[in-house]
């Protein structure tokens, strides 16, 4: 259900495109298991939205 609100993430990856002042800017977001699909910890857990800030300058 999208009610128009845009749910608040912290992001303290300071390369990624998306992170504005220690926040998540992007779009939409993404975020997936690592390895057999299961995750246990959010260590097994990985962020598909990342982009390298030095390497999307055409964003």
């Amino acid at each position: 259900m999208d009610n128009g609100k845009k749910m608040p993430v912290k992001c303290s990856v300071t390369n990624c495109h998306y992170n504005k002042s220690e926040m998540c800017n992007a779009e939409k977001l993404e975020v997936n298991a690592m390895g057999d699909g299961r995750a246990h910890t959010s260590a097994g857990t990985s962020c598909a939205t990342f982009a390298n800030k030095e390497e999307s300058r055409a964003f």
